[in-house]
Order: C-alpha cells, then structure tokens, then sequence
C-alpha cells in the first residue's frame, strides 16, 4: 500500500501566509475566487469545498467574496448557500461580456 503526503501546504503559488498578511489592509475589501475553479463547484466536492473554505474565509475576514464563471442558476444558487447570500458574481448567467461604450454611463 502506498501513502501520499502533501509537504508544505500553503507554501509557493498559493502561500497562505502571505494571503492572511495581506487581508489585514483595510482598503482589501473583497476576494475575488477564479472562474476555473468555481465552474467546477456542481460536479466535484473537492472544488465545492475550496470555495466554502475561502468564502468562509472572506466572511469572517470581513472582505465580500466574488465569484467570476457563474453561468447558471445552479451554480448561483449554489454560491448564494456557501456564502450565505453576502457573495458577489459575474458570468454569463447575468451577462455576456459588453463593450465598455456600452457598459460605461456618461
């Protein structure tokens, strides 16, 4: 039988310790979680929790998370329950991307 570990987790691309130093400045106010890994929250638990983690993570930091790839009402209403409906979204269920003429009001 053999067993993995994982050394150093946190450290490198994703080093936890500099996130936890950096989210104490004031003017940090939100958390924005990336589209590759919340398009995958409907079919994959591990992804599911990665995102409760740091939603939970934001909230109670006191920063808003944002949620990039929201593409259906499933993948909302799931985000709406793991940040118990203090998130933000973006994603082609609300819009497709616009040109910024349209989009800008003067």
């Amino acid at each position: 039988e053999l067993t993995i570990a994982i050394d150093d987790f946190g450290s490198g691309y994703s080093n936890l310790d500099k996130i936890a130093n950096q989210i104490k400045f004031e003017k940090l106010k939100y958390l924005k979680i990336d589209g590759s890994i919340v398009k995958k929250i409907e079919i994959d638990i591990a992804y599911r929790t990665i995102v409760k983690m740091v939603s939970t993570f934001a909230l109670e930091t006191e920063k808003k998370p944002v949620y990039e790839f929201i593409e259906d009402e499933n993948i909302k209403n799931i985000l709406i329950e793991l940040s118990k409906g203090k998130g933000l979204g973006q994603g082609f269920y609300y819009s497709p991307p616009v040109p910024l003429k349209d989009f800008v009001i003067t």
